[in-house]
C-alpha cells in the first residue's frame, strides 16, 4: 500500500489537487484566448465587426429576435 509522505497527503489528495489544477489551467487558457481574439466563443467570429463598430451583430440579432417573439419594438435595428 502507498504510504503517506511527510506532508500527510494521500494518493486521493494528490489526484484531486491535480484535477483542480488542470481545470484551473483550462479556465485561465479559455479566458486568455477569449480576451485575445475578442469573439472567440461566438460562431460569427469570422465576420465579427465588434472591434471596429463597438457592437456585436450576433448579440444584436439575438435581442432583435427575442423582442420580436415577445411582441416588443426592438431597439437593435
Amino acid at each position: 500500500m502507498w504510504k503517506a509522505g511527510v506532508s500527510g497527503m494521500g494518493i486521493a489528495d494528490v489526484v484531486i489537487l491535480t484535477a483542480v489544477a488542470v481545470v484551473f489551467a483550462l479556465c485561465v487558457r479559455t479566458i486568455y484566448i477569449s480576451n485575445r481574439n475578442g469573439c472567440s466563443g461566438c460562431d460569427s467570429r469570422s465576420v465579427c465587426t465588434s472591434r471596429l463598430t463597438g457592437r456585436c451583430r450576433a448579440a444584436d440579432d439575438m435581442v432583435r429576435r427575442a423582442d420580436k417573439a415577445l411582441g416588443k419594438v426592438s431597439r437593435h435595428e
